[in-house]
């Protein structure tokens, strides 16, 4: 029960992100997009049943959803939109992207060192949140 749980909202994370990040990746790239995650984020994360794994570096975020024999990447660096804001501190990560018709908030709420709650609010409608434990 609790896999299918972590298997609907994965698969509900990537339609969400890949309907909107189409829209993104020439706006990307022309406009070159520059992450800049925390160093308390670095690291992989990933929740309990490892459904959703992020791995998250100085200046970018990648998330891999594995359902059942389903493999989705999504490798924000390359298909979100401008970065209009980010926020960083001691225990968040928000970052604020806007794209030709997908605006993005992206949020990383650290609990401790090793967990964190992350949700994703696309277009006003939020998904999560997700706690997800470092490797």
């Amino acid at each position: 029960m609790v896999r299918g749980k972590f298997a609907f909202f994965a698969l509900l994370l990537v339609a969400v992100c890949l309907s909107g990040c189409a829209l993104f990746t020439n706006f990307a790239q022309a406009d070159g997009v520059t992450f800049a995650p925390p160093s308390w984020l670095h690291g992989t994360w990933s929740d309990s049943v490892g459904v959703n794994t992020f791995t998250i570096t100085s200046d970018n975020l990648v998330l891999e959803v594995r359902a059942g024999s389903t493999r989705d990447t999504i490798d924000y660096q390359k298909t979100m939109a401008r970065v209009s804001t980010q926020e960083a501190s001691s225990t968040a990560y928000v970052v604020r992207t806007n794209g030709a018709s997908v605006q993005s908030v992206l949020t990383f709420a650290k609990i401790d060192d090793k967990s964190l709650d992350y949700s994703v609010t696309q277009n006003g409608k939020l998904i999560g949140p997700l706690r997800l434990t470092k490797h």
